[in-house]
């Protein structure tokens, strides 16, 4: 039952402020940039002025944007 509640938990929308803290980006404005380039891992919804993320794509993002330690 975890490991379903875990999977399940992916499929989650988050807000700003938590795909911030997921993916590791600093900016608001950074992140608002990177959901609108082209090819972007950061998948979105608006439902008026409200954005959302997919909980899934942010961890993907920063597993995509992670530096490798030891290999400069």
């Amino acid at each position: 039952m975890l490991v379903a509640d875990l999977l399940e938990s992916l499929d989650d929308d988050v807000d700003t402020k938590t795909a911030l803290k997921l993916t590791g980006i600093k900016s608001r404005t950074t992140l608002i940039a990177e959901r609108q380039r082209r090819g972007t891992l950061i998948r979105h919804s608006k439902l008026g002025r409200s954005c959302m993320y997919s909980r899934a794509s942010c961890l993907a993002y920063k597993r995509a944007h992670r530096l490798l330690v030891g290999y400069c």
